[in-house]
């Protein structure tokens, strides 16, 4: 769910700011943690965008006919921090 979170966030700040000219209203969508109970990340997206949750086949649609798909990615870290 943690690599869902962050592509989806990113593609989303990415077309926003792609956006933004034409675009004056911002909402934020919050990603909850099951777990907890409480929000994991929130991030803002045009108002006119209509977000999925994770299980749909599409994450989100804007306008123009945009459509976001996830997209499975793998991230390494590497740190010579021996603590």
């Amino acid at each position: 769910m943690a690599e869902f979170i962050k592509l989806f966030a990113t593609t989303l700040l990415i077309l926003a700011h792609a956006s933004a000219l034409a675009e004056t209203q911002v909402q934020y969508h919050q990603v909850m943690d099951p777990q907890r109970g409480v929000a994991q990340a929130a991030f803002p997206f045009p108002a006119s965008w209509q977000i999925n949750d994770e299980h749909a086949a599409a994450s989100a649609y804007g306008p123009g006919g945009v459509h976001l798909y996830p997209a499975n990615t793998k991230q390494f870290f590497w740190s010579d921090d021996p603590s």
